[in-house]
């Protein structure tokens, strides 16, 4: 594995990536997690998911593994402190959870779970985060979906991801992916993010992050949640809760819970 840390871009995570709300993940967990659960978060990030669960009521347990992120997500609780009773921070891997209690529900939004790029891996960080599940705890687990489509074209050179800019200022950021490589019998595919800054059209600066994700298909998700005495008592191919089929879809969504 490794890490995806963000060192360089955390602060610039945030912009541009509400495209996930447009998704609809923000919806969907709220509407699967009652405002009175607790909720564990791996991989909580800069807080765009927690924040919004504690809003509601939840208690939040965020955990990362990058410390930069952590930064990020402490500054906004300070800057707006509504929820910041509700939510409790931790510097942690994933794969070595412990945090001496049980959840009602836990997450990992979005690619956190990619971040681990072995079955090793990814078993020891399902039996750590079973340590920390009921019988009646359910886990929501999201990948993408590794169609050709995705593969393909994720990160290809020269392509703008976005760009946003600051009428007050003049200040601009621009986003880029560049894929740096897949290799498809390990199933892993890296991509640099590079983050452009300008002041009025004028150029400043580039910073950049290198990200490696693992992928899996719907079968060796089966295999992998089976090895790990989990059960999936629902299969989601996108946020809408339209059903994970055959079909080439976006989105691989789980939930899961502990099997007998």
């Amino acid at each position: 594995m490794t890490p995806n840390f963000y060192k360089n871009t955390a602060t610039f995570y945030d912009t541009g990536n509400d495209r996930e709300q447009i998704m609809g993940d923000l919806e969907f967990y709220s509407s699967m997690i009652p405002p009175d659960a607790t909720v564990l978060e791996v991989g909580c990030g800069t807080g765009r998911m927690a924040i919004a669960l504690a809003e509601r009521g939840n208690l939040v347990t965020g955990v990362d593994l990058s410390q930069e992120m952590l930064d990020v997500f402490q500054n906004k609780l300070k800057e707006s402190s509504s929820c910041a009773d509700r939510i409790s921070l931790h510097h942690m891997d994933m794969r070595q959870l412990n945090l001496g209690q049980t959840y009602d529900w836990i997450i990992f939004p979005f690619r956190v779970f990619q971040a681990l790029t072995t079955h090793e891996d990814r078993l020891a960080c399902l039996s750590a985060v079973s340590q920390h599940m009921t019988k009646t705890s359910k886990l929501i687990l999201t990948l993408f979906n590794p169609k050709r489509s995705i593969l393909d074209t994720w990160g290809k050179k020269g392509i703008l991801d976005f760009e946003q800019v600051d009428k007050a200022t003049g200040r601009s950021i621009r986003r880029h992916q560049d894929q740096l490589w897949h290799d498809a019998d390990k199933q892993i595919i890296a991509a640099r993010l590079l983050y452009e800054i300008y002041d009025n059209g004028t150029y400043v600066e580039t910073l950049s992050d290198d990200l490696e994700l693992g992928y899996l298909y719907p079968d060796q998700c089966n295999s992998l949640f089976a090895e790990c005495k989990m059960q999936a008592v629902n299969r989601f191919g996108h946020y809408d809760r339209r059903a994970l089929t055959e079909y080439e879809q976006v989105e691989q969504i789980y939930i899961l819970k502990k099997g007998i």
